[in-house]
């Protein structure tokens, strides 16, 4: 899966607290894949969710990747990851080829 989108979703004790999106799906041209553009609007309004709700304790903005964590243990972060991670399934189900995601501490 060398262009893919490779999420990671963060885990302590059952419950989501960070996660990290890196890649392209390399399906088509950089700002016509519609996976690219799915998980890029997922992970955009999760993290303006977050950082609005001043619940974010690192952000960090690349190129090609985002790496957010958030308080462990509260429920608005427990619920936006969870609907991350919904979308994020949802998108692969259609893309199954071009998005990878993990879970870990799970």
């Amino acid at each position: 899966m060398a262009n893919c989108i490779r999420a990671a979703i963060f885990y302590d004790g059952g419950s989501p607290y960070g996660f990290n999106i890196s890649g392209h799906a390399g399906s088509a041209p950089k700002g016509h894949n519609l996976a690219c553009a799915a998980v890029s609007v997922l992970v955009r309004t999760v993290s303006r969710y977050l950082i609005n709700l001043n619940l974010v304790t690192q952000y960090e903005l690349l190129a090609n990747e985002v790496k957010l964590m958030a308080r462990k243990e509260n429920d608005k972060v427990i619920t936006a990851l969870q609907i991350l991670e919904q979308g994020l399934n949802d998108i692969a189900l259609e893309y199954p080829k071009l998005i990878k995601l993990d879970k870990v501490g799970e």
